[in-house]
């Protein structure tokens, strides 16, 4: 167990965002933070409990640390979505989910 888990999810506890839910896990003694939220899968409208990117924190990482970690983890999460939803002339033209070699063909061309 990370002898500095507790000192951490303390410091996590005290950051929010609207809709989603801050997880501090612990593997292999490494902490990681990620965001768990629920919504529409934008494929079939069905609802799914979602998992943000896992985040290292550094056992010595200073309240800033985390809290900035805290930040950039739901900036990126609403990237994601907001590449997810956006569109033009209904074409995910930014979708998060395309794979290198998709969008290393789209620059070739």
């Amino acid at each position: 167990m990370n002898k500095n888990k507790e000192r951490i999810q303390s410091i996590v506890n005290q950051c929010n965002i609207p809709d989603k839910t801050f997880v501090l896990s612990e593997i292999n003694g490494v902490l990681f933070l990620s965001l768990k939220y629920v919504e529409a899968d934008v494929l079939d409208g069905k609802l799914v409990e979602w998992e943000t990117r896992k985040w290292y924190l550094e056992d010595d990482a200073t309240e800033t640390d985390i809290v900035r970690t805290c930040f950039l983890a739901a900036q990126q999460s609403a990237m994601h979505q907001l590449g997810e939803h956006f569109t033009f002339n209904n074409f995910r033209v930014f979708s998060p989910h395309k794979a290198l070699n998709e969008l290393i063909n789209v620059s070739e061309a």
